[in-house]
């Protein structure tokens, strides 16, 4: 199974990837440019959102607390944000590398939820719902 960057945005907290060393790990790390469609609630449609950083993350402070998986301070945490064309919307999705070749998904903010058009079709319907019932 081929693995793009981009397949990370939509896996859940926890998920982890395998690879066959360190080296394909890096290579798979330092892809730039990669591109996915995404809702943009400030475009209110879907946009290309394009991954424009990538750093090493060593203030790990910035993982939320409620993240159930520890991370070691052997490992390094990489931040990769990828931003809609608007330059008002970004998603960015924290990866830990550890040393066995491995990387594992271990925030990411804001939730996929909000670039999710059937998710946010479906809030909106719902709200609307409740406004009705209630007037």
């Amino acid at each position: 199974m081929k693995i793009e960057l981009t397949d990370f945005i939509f896996k859940p907290i926890g998920f982890k990837h395998q690879f066959e060393n360190d080296e394909a790990r890096e290579e798979f790390l330092s892809a730039k440019f990669q591109t996915t469609v995404l809702f943009c609630p400030s475009c209110n449609g879907e946009r290309f959102f394009t991954a424009i950083h990538y750093t090493d993350t060593l203030d790990i402070t910035i993982i939320h607390s409620t993240n159930k998986h520890k991370v070691t301070s052997d490992n390094s945490i990489k931040r990769i944000q990828f931003a809609c064309a608007c330059a008002k919307s970004c998603i960015e999705i924290f990866l830990e590398t550890t040393s066995n070749s491995r990387i594992v998904k271990v925030e990411q903010y804001p939730d996929i939820a909000d670039f999710d058009r059937s998710i946010n079709r479906n809030a909106i319907k719902m709200a609307s719902r409740r406004a009705v019932i209630s007037s």
